[in-house]
């Protein structure tokens, strides 16, 4: 088994944008057999997805949608990425 180790990180937002589907994203990559494939290089944990409550109502800015919810999720992003990184994986 390769020594280098993955952390699968989903991101599953699309409360910035217009359209939807993007939030779908993290389930399509896992259902093409992202981490099977990944397997064969190193070793792979999936941390599953970023949770975060969706937004009651849409908030807009100028061209921005739901800003404030949108920084939210990058900080929980953020600690996603830090706390793989502290446990010596690469963040995907």
């Amino acid at each position: 088994m390769p020594s280098r180790s993955i952390a699968i990180i989903g991101a599953p937002l699309c409360d910035g944008e217009r359209e939807k589907g993007v939030e779908k994203a993290p389930d399509a990559i896992r259902a093409a057999g992202l981490v099977t494939e990944l397997n064969e290089f190193a070793n792979v944990t999936d941390h599953g997805d970023i949770d975060l409550p969706s937004p009651t109502s849409d908030k807009i800015s100028g061209n921005l949608r739901n800003a404030e919810y949108v920084v939210d999720f990058c900080r929980k992003v953020k600690e996603a990425v830090n706390k793989a990184l502290n446990a010596d994986e690469f963040p995907f």
